[in-house]
């Protein structure tokens, strides 16, 4: 997405099946998370680039992550992480703030 994501018009109601979050920070990533929450639902697989092994891991992607997943009753499950490029991929199995049609 080009920009700041807080200045992008609002997200349609489609089902977002795939994304790849490279924000590397906290912000970043909260905002987008907080930006897609309404087409984030079962089956979205999202990819972090920067999710782990980095001296501040807890504090951004991971951090965002977890507490988006709090705020938007989102449960998950980890399809796959390297340590050495710091991805983490995870798969949506629920969601409460998922308002788009379910894809069949």
């Amino acid at each position: 997405l080009p920009g700041y994501v807080a200045s992008l018009a609002p997200a349609e109601k489609l089902p977002v099946r795939f994304v790849n979050v490279d924000c590397d920070l906290y912000g970043g990533t909260v905002d987008i998370l907080k930006y897609l929450a309404p087409r984030i639902g079962p089956g979205t697989v999202i990819v972090f680039d920067e999710y782990l092994m980095n001296s501040t891991w807890r504090e951004d992607e991971h951090l965002a992550w977890k507490e988006a997943c709090e705020e938007f009753g989102w449960e998950y499950e980890y399809l796959s992480f390297s340590l050495f490029s710091k991805q983490v991929v995870v798969r949506v199995t629920e969601s409460d703030s998922f308002v788009g049609p379910l894809p069949r």
